[in-house]
Formats: C-alpha cells, sequence, structure tokens
C-alpha cells in the first residue's frame, strides 16, 4: 500500500509492506515495514528529502536517508548520507554518503 500527500513545499509518502513468512521458505521471512519520507521543495531550485524504513517484526530501523539537491537549467548537484542496517545474505550494514554532478546534454558523474 502506497500513499502520498502534501504539495512540493512539504510532501510525505508513504509504503507499508507485508509479506508473512511462508512454509518451506526460510531464506524469505516474515516483512512488515513502513518506509516513509519526507520531503521539500524549499526554492525553486534547492529541494531537500529525509526517509526511513522500519520493520516491525524485527521492531527495528532498516535505514534511514537525508539529502539536498540543486537543479536549474543546466547543472544539477546532489549530495545524500544513508545509513543502512540490512544484515541479509550478501548485504551487510553501511553507511554511504553519496555525490552527483550533472550537465544538462552532457551527462553525469556520481561517486
Amino acid at each position: 500500500v502506497s500513499a502520498r500527500i502534501g504539495v512540493p513545499a512539504l510532501r510525505i509518502v508513504g509504503h507499508y509492506f507485508y509479506d508473512k513468512k511462508r512454509a518451506g521458505t526460510a531464506a524469505f521471512p516474515e516483512r512488515n515495514q513502513l518506509t516513509l519520507t519526507l520531503s521539500s521543495q524549499l526554492t525553486s531550485h534547492w529541494s531537500a528529502f529525509v526517509s526511513g524504513v522500519r520493520d516491525f517484526t524485527l521492531d527495528s530501523t532498516l535505514a534511514n536517508a537525508v539529502g539536498v539537491s540543486y537543479r536549474d537549467e543546466c547543472f544539477s548537484l546532489s549530495a545524500s548520507f544513508s545509513s543502512n542496517r540490512f544484515d541479509v545474505r550478501d548485504v551487510k550494514p553501511s553507511d554511504t554518503f553519496f555525490v552527483t554532478i550533472g550537465f544538462k546534454n552532457i551527462g553525469q558523474f556520481g561517486s
């Protein structure tokens, strides 16, 4: 189930996911989680967001993120920090800082 409410100046987006554990599928446990994102178009060029993922079955926060971006007619710049606490198979907990610089009609670079 997903829902979005608000205007560009202040918007909340939520996604709820539930999947019960099925017999014989030990690799895929029950999932009961909520993802919420709060975003704001601060000015005509600047926007920001904060988001989180909460698992109610595990009673823990799986991920958090915060970011800011600038976009105009020919240039874009975004930076975000995320903290993931997923610990399933090959996915291990991590903290990531990501920056993307883009030039319209030329391309973009991220690191």
